[in-house]
């Protein structure tokens, strides 16, 4: 897999992610809090209407090992879907965020999205609760379709690798 590192939030935030992603704000208006990539004509690793999306949010009052769920819950309401269901969840260590609660969850939503009436979601989520400064920084990683067997390791991959990979440069980001 080839992956390229990419500066978030101004640069605040960096991290890797697979070569070829396009920046989703050079084709549409994507929310402050947000970075938003999707599979570009040169990407080889997603699929073309994979999605990789960043999200700073305010720290859910719940207890740390339920925080994930409740984030896939949110986004299962967000996308209309009329059943969710978690496939599995891990607890991870983060090697810039040892300190930090992190966890990695795979999931799967009937979703209505891209124009579509209900289609199947995979939502991967990789989530770390940056305590020093009160947030719950989300990584969803969404494969569309229908095929996911085969995909679905790959996008695992892909997500431990952005989490591993990631590195606050400007902490005042957050205030």
């Amino acid at each position: 897999m080839d992956f390229e590192t990419k500066q978030l939030y101004g640069g605040a935030i960096t991290t890797q992610i697979p070569a070829g992603l396009v920046d989703a704000s050079t084709l549409r208006q994507i929310p402050d809090t947000q970075e938003v990539f999707v599979a570009g004509p040169d990407t080889k690793l997603v699929g073309p209407e994979d999605a990789i999306i960043f999200d700073l949010l305010e720290p859910v009052d719940v207890a740390d090992n339920a925080a994930a769920e409740y984030h896939f819950q949110e986004l299962a309401k967000l996308n209309g879907a009329e059943s969710a269901k978690i496939l599995e969840a891990t607890e991870i260590v983060c090697p810039n965020f040892a300190q930090d609660p992190a966890y990695v969850l795979v999931g799967s939503q009937e979703a209505k999205k891209w124009g579509r009436d209900q289609t199947e979601l995979v939502v991967l989520l990789g989530l770390i609760r940056l305590q020093k400064v009160q947030t719950d920084l989300l990584i969803t990683y969404n494969l569309p379709g229908s095929d996911f067997g085969p995909r679905i390791p790959a996008a695992k991959q892909v997500i431990q690798h952005i989490l591993e990979s990631l590195q606050v440069q400007d902490w005042s980001l957050f205030g």
